[in-house]
């Protein structure tokens, strides 16, 4: 007898879903409860269940066998096309359309600057293979010959020499190759070991590109650094120059450290580890333009810095950071003049002596002054701002930039201190305080001082906590920094026309504030003040946050800060 479930033609089975009725009517459930058998008539639909049950089974085993075939079948049919989807996706990629001066573009963007190459110092191993260029070339053949042939992504080279013998041919291989792929270009070289390598044979390799270096970190033994007089006068190209004695503090040298004494176009100069740069290097003072002198000694025994005597050697200078942890040496002349700098910032660190950083800004003269960055780590010290004294030289109408950083929380006697020295800055213009908390006594001393900075514009306090138990306080200085309203315009008639109000705030984050208070908030914003927050729309000139310490390495009038 053919079945009835499979198509009479090609035998292709029914799978159509069979509605199967249930058994479990009440007199059904009636005759499960008792024991008596059925009624004659009830019997009938009974056996006949029993009769076709076995056949119905078997036509169901065969259905879910054919299903299961057809559900690996479709399994298999939607992993190839989801293969094909994926395959055709990259093959019509945007990406493989892209001309080769974008892909260019995006291969320096995706590796380290220069400035990141140099700072944070000691961050960077070229020679990792799963860094910088390298895992770039190792793409697809077009990305390889690319990336070969762009030798500004091969021009930024961070060295950290190896302790292994075993290593040297591979990295010495591995640095020629770097080299060879820069071609002609300037070079920025980050080199640090931590042994003497005057012999290592990547050195020398190093050495024969001398004439190439423009920026470079050195933090060598001092037996090293001598083997670079080897091509002194040759660093022709060279502009930046940190050197940092990494085996000692370095007081002094005989003879002096002279590799790079004639070098035309070295303009900025950085130390670490050294005592008196004057007593370590022979250097061409005259042309420096930025000096870092951030990294001084620590030994116990010396009580002064030599700051003062080296700004001395430098005429030319525009831009320089000092870290005064101790006294400064004042010259014969009682003052150092510097009629070019406009650009200084002074910290003190956590073993400073107080009054240092006052002591040491005391003893300049800078009437080209325009930006001052006065950075306080050492809780313990009391605060003790500089005094801008007339005599001196340092003009205040000239200072319109000014950073104040401190590592700790404000005190009232702190907040009075700062008060008193901006009375004496009218023209400041931009103003960034960094505190762990700004409290009600530094707001309130602004209200009330309301003459303090007249011309105002820019104020930031991007990394200080508003540690406010009055906001209200807070909007209230705000308020009298901006231009009156249109209803205070008519009774306000004394207003002068020619007053700086405020135009831009920064802050990390909002703050907490009433419904009351709000509302004020959100006037603030009709009469022209612009509030910004964390790193928003960052890039003007007062966009750089001096460091907390002495891990940042750059500040402002370096080549890479504008």
């Amino acid at each position: 007898m053919p079945n009835e479930d499979c198509c009479p033609t090609c035998g292709t089975r029914n799978l159509r879903a069979i509605t199967v009725p249930p058994l479990h009517t009440p007199r059904i459930e009636q005759l499960i409860a008792i024991n008596e058998p059925p009624l004659e008539f009830e019997e009938a639909p009974l056996r006949d269940i029993v009769n076709q049950g076995p056949q119905m089974l078997s036509d169901f085993d065969a259905k879910i066998a054919d299903v299961k075939d057809i559900l690996q079948q479709l399994i298999r049919e939607r992993s190839q096309a989801a293969d094909n989807l994926a395959i055709a996706k990259n093959v019509l990629h945007p990406i493989r359309r892209l001309p080769t001066d974008v892909l260019r573009e995006i291969f320096l963007a995706c590796v380290q600057s220069p400035a990141q190459c140099l700072f944070p110092l000691l961050c960077t191993d070229s020679m990792n293979l799963l860094e910088g260029p390298w895992p770039i070339s190792h793409v697809c053949h077009r990305w390889r010959d690319i990336a070969i042939n762009t030798p500004r992504l091969w021009s930024a080279i961070g060295l950290l020499f190896p302790i292994d013998a075993s290593r040297t041919l591979g990295f010495t291989l591995m640095l020629g190759c770097y080299i060879e792929r820069s071609r002609n270009l300037e070079l920025t070289l980050s080199v640090c070991a931590d042994d003497d390598v005057s012999d290592h044979s990547a050195l020398a390799l190093l050495l024969s590109t001398c004439h190439r270096w423009k920026d470079v970190v050195f933090v060598l033994p001092s037996a090293t650094f001598r083997t670079l007089s080897f091509c002194r006068g040759s660093f022709r190209n060279l502009r930046y120059l940190h050197a940092g004695f990494n085996d000692k503090y370095t007081l002094s040298m005989d003879p002096l450290f002279d590799a790079f004494e004639h070098s035309p176009n070295l303009t900025h100069i950085a130390f670490s580890n050294v005592g008196d740069p004057l007593q370590v290097c022979s250097l061409p003072w005259s042309q420096i333009t930025v000096y870092d002198g951030s990294d001084g000694p620590d030994d116990e025994n010396i009580t002064e810095t030599p700051h003062l005597h080296v700004l001395t050697k430098m005429p030319l200078l525009e831009s320089a950071r000092l870290y005064c942890d101790k006294h400064s040496t004042i010259p014969v002349s009682g003052h150092v003049h510097l009629p070019r700098l406009q650009n200084l910032t002074l910290e003190e660190g956590y073993t400073a002596v107080a009054g240092s950083l006052s002591q040491c800004f005391s003893a300049l003269s800078l009437p080209s002054l325009t930006e001052l960055r006065l950075g306080y780590t050492n809780c313990r010290n009391p605060v003790q701002l500089p005094s801008i004294v007339y005599p001196t030289g340092i003009v205040a109408p000239r200072i319109t930039t000014l950073q104040l950083t401190f590592c700790f929380e404000l005190s009232p006697t702190a907040n009075g201190s700062i008060l008193i020295f901006l009375a004496d800055l009218p023209t400041v213009m931009h103003l960034m305080v960094q505190a762990e908390a700004i409290t009600d006594s530094l707001i309130e001393g602004l209200i009330r001082h309301h003459g303090i900075l007249p011309s105002l514009r820019y104020l930031d306090f991007r990394g200080s906590a508003l540690d406010l138990d009055k906001p209200g306080l807070f909007i209230t200085m705000l308020e009298s920094r901006l231009p009156p309203s249109a209803s205070d315009v008519v009774t306000d008639s004394t207003a002068s026309s020619t007053r700086e109000y405020l135009h831009e705030l920064r802050l990390d984050e909002g703050f907490t504030i009433d419904e009351t208070d709000r509302r004020r908030w959100d006037d603030l914003s009709e009469r022209g003040l612009i509030v910004r927050y964390g790193a928003e729309e960052l890039g003007d000139s007062f966009d750089h946050i001096a460091s907390h310490g002495r891990d940042d390495l750059l500040f402002r009038g370096m080549p890479w800060i504008p």
